[in-house]
C-alpha cells in the first residue's frame, strides 16, 4: 500500500483521538477523487510493477516516471479542499 491509501486506513480507522467526522470526510473525499483520477490508491497497481521481489530497475523507472504525477495530484486535490 502507498502512502495515499495508508494514510487514508489510518486517519479513517485508527479511532485517534483529535481526529474529527469532517476530518474523516475530507480523507475519504480525498481518496474517492484520487482513485477517480489515478484508478487506484494501491502503488502496486498506480505502477504497474512489483515493487517487492520485482525487477528493481523496471520499477525504479517506473517510480520516476509515475510518481511525480501522482504527487501533482494530490496536491491539487488537496489544494481544492482545503
Amino acid at each position: 500500500m502507498c502512502y495515499t491509501g495508508w494514510a487514508v486506513n489510518n486517519l479513517i480507522h485508527d479511532g485517534r483521538s483529535g481526529v474529527t467526522v469532517r476530518d474523516n470526510l475530507v480523507v475519504q473525499e480525498f481518496a474517492r477523487r484520487f482513485e477517480a483520477r489515478n484508478k487506484s490508491t494501491n502503488c502496486r497497481t498506480l505502477l504497474g510493477v512489483e515493487l517487492i521481489g520485482g525487477d528493481r530497475q523496471t520499477a525504479a523507472a517506473r517510480v520516476k516516471c509515475v510518481c511525480p504525477k501522482m504527487v501533482q495530484d494530490a496536491a491539487e486535490i488537496l489544494e481544492s479542499l482545503l
